[in-house]
């Protein structure tokens, strides 16, 4: 029996009553047999580790570690008392190694609060971790632990025949090596960590303590909003299950040997066919997708929008398959259908609430939303912001407006030029990508600006770009990140945006983000916008903190970690059933 919460609190009683060390790790050792013995049983969506100033960093690493091992994909809380932050950097360096969330129980009318977030703020800037703020209850641990008209009881470990209700479940908790629940219920129940014997051989059929392995299958190696989002997963600062069995590519259309170079650095590049514009990069078999297909657990099917050879003599009833949608138009609806036309069993992302309408009506209550992570590495300049606008020719006077990505006439490309040539010779339009239609919008940039536009090659260091910028212009009809507008947010650069992919949906949650502009703006518009945007400091502000909370790749790859394991334990199980 799966017993679900929704949170599981880890309290070190030793530690909260200041006995000896002893007593600490004796109390740590028993907490850590607790959660190897229910770990198989219980399924909490969060978990908090309550870390006192007398819980040293060992003990606390232990059960860290344990936690991540036994529950890898759940939400992990270290909760600190607002007056009992250490003065050291040894919390903040465990945070960012461990990647757990911190959470700080606070009053809010006391006067010192601004200090504490200062003092995190401080700890910020060295080490990467994400913050939250909560108010504690008054006797919030006597009344989750002790208090008898809260109604918590042990839950007992030697009556096998007895089950738990947990319809009016609040939470779990794990104390003095034992584990109590919190109901509404006025019944005393007990129960037992039922006999697991007989789920052993099940559980080692399912994974045998092996990686999930994905594989990948699109088109072409060029850099874009997918490639950068399976780079960003990639460099994932974090321990996770996944493993990058290959990506299949059909041919050497648009082959970009930078970015192919970035993803052999995690794993190879199939294709069917050679081509010197692969430089010896790629590895040619005889049907690349069926490789992948092979050699993986899941298969991601992105790019392709109508049927081909290649993937019609692939064998897709042999794996789940992973079906994204990236955008929300017309060629995101196709390229879903196709893949799902391939499919058997299938797992399904958008990567906005908006991006769900292009699966067919049947199966969108079962698409999953996980927004495209941003690499925080990627964002920081390694130029300052006087540095690269000298390179670009301007003065610290000059409005800069960027527009990044790839150069295509559907993504309304000259929207930042039109922005520039409306408002006057103290603005510049700055164009970093590349694209098929390149020629031509280099073009006509220069004609409609002159001798105000920079236009540069795509660049790794986007962070100096948006670090130069006054603003970044984003107005095309049709997103589903986008991407650009998510690094430009971390980077704390404002954008001037049509209301687009993930965008509607977190203004909807914290409030405006970006400098809207309707679909098919005019370029009074777009001048307008581009002024609006640079004199709002609190929206880029507050952009900056949703890009932290929400585009965090790390989180990016638990979701999707959490995701494919559940699936394919469903898959696997119903194989080993049936």
């Amino acid at each position: 029996m799966k017993i679900d919460c929704s949170h599981l609190e880890i309290q070190i009683a030793s530690a909260q009553e200041n006995n000896t060390q002893n007593d600490q790790s004796s109390e740590v050792d028993q907490t850590l047999q607790t959660i190897e013995r229910w770990a198989r049983k219980l399924n909490p969506d969060c978990i908090s580790i309550i870390k006192t100033q007398t819980l040293n960093d060992p003990n606390l690493q232990d059960l860290i570690h344990a936690c991540r091992h036994f529950w890898s994909k759940t939400e992990l809380r270290i909760v600190i008392e607002a007056d009992q932050l250490p003065d050291d950097t040894s919390l903040p360096e465990m945070l960012e190694e461990t990647n757990c969330l911190l959470e700080i129980r606070a009053d809010f009318d006391a006067p010192d609060i601004e200090i504490i977030k200062y003092h995190i703020e401080r700890w910020q800037r060295t080490c990467y971790f994400n913050v939250v703020y909560s108010v504690p209850q008054s006797n919030s641990r006597e009344k989750n632990v002790l208090l008898a008209n809260s109604h918590l009881f042990s839950l007992i470990e030697n009556d096998p025949n007895s089950e738990i209700s947990l319809d009016d479940h609040l939470m779990l908790i794990i104390r003095n090596g034992e584990i109590y629940y919190s109901t509404r219920t006025e019944n005393i129940i007990s129960a037992n960590c039922p006999d697991s014997n007989s789920d052993t051989q099940l559980n080692n059929d399912l994974f045998n303590h092996n990686k999930i392995k994905l594989g990948f299958c699109i088109p072409s190696m060029s850099m874009g909003g997918v490639t950068r989002s399976l780079l960003t997963m990639m460099n994932a600062h974090c321990e996770h299950n996944l493993q990058w069995t290959g990506i299949a590519v059909r041919n050497a259309f648009a082959f970009d040997p930078e970015t192919a170079r970035l993803i052999l650095e995690h794993c190879p590049i199939y294709s069917s066919m050679d081509h010197p514009d692969f430089q010896g990069l790629v590895t040619i078999v005889g049907n690349a997708s069926q490789w992948i297909v092979d050699q993986s657990d899941i298969v991601n099917l992105w790019g392709y929008t109508t049927p081909v050879k290649e993937l019609n003599l692939t064998d897709w009833k042999k794996r789940p398959m992973l079906v994204v949608a990236h955008g929300q138009n017309e060629w995101t609806r196709k390229n879903i259908q196709t893949s799902l036309d391939y499919a058997e069993e299938s797992i399904l992302v958008s990567v906005s609430k908006a991006g769900i309408q292009a699966f067919p009506k049947e199966v969108r209550e079962q698409v999953e939303v996980i927004y495209n992570g941003v690499d925080s590495t990627h964002c920081q300049p390694l130029l300052g912001r006087d540095e690269i606008r000298r390179s670009w020719g301007i003065n610290p006077e000059t409005i800069a407006v960027g527009y990044i990505g790839r150069f295509a006439k559907e993504k309304n490309v000259f929207a930042a030029a039109y922005a520039v040539c409306e408002s006057g010779n103290n603005h510049h339009a700055v164009y970093v990508g590349e694209g098929i239609h390149q020629a031509h919008v280099i073009s006509r940039v220069k004609e409609l600006c002159g001798v105000h536009c920079s236009i540069l090659p795509r660049t790794e260091e986007i962070g100096s770009v948006l670090a130069g910028l006054d603003c970044l212009m984003s107005a095309s009809p049709s997103e589903g990140g986008p991407l650009s507008v998510a690094e430009a947010w971390f980077a704390g650069c404002p954008v001037v945006s049509t209301p687009v992919g993930f965008i509607p949906e977190l203004e909807e949650k914290y409030g405006p983000l970006v400098k809207r502009l309707p679909h098919d703006p005019t370029p009074a518009q777009l001048a307008a916008g581009v002024k609006n945007a640079i004199q709002r400091s609190h929206i880029r502000q507050r952009a900056q903190e949703v890009a932290f909370n929400e585009f965090d790749a790390v989180l990016m790859v638990k979701k999707y970690e959490s995701l494919l394991a559940k699936k394919l334990k469903e898959s696997r199980t119903t194989t080993l059933i049936s």
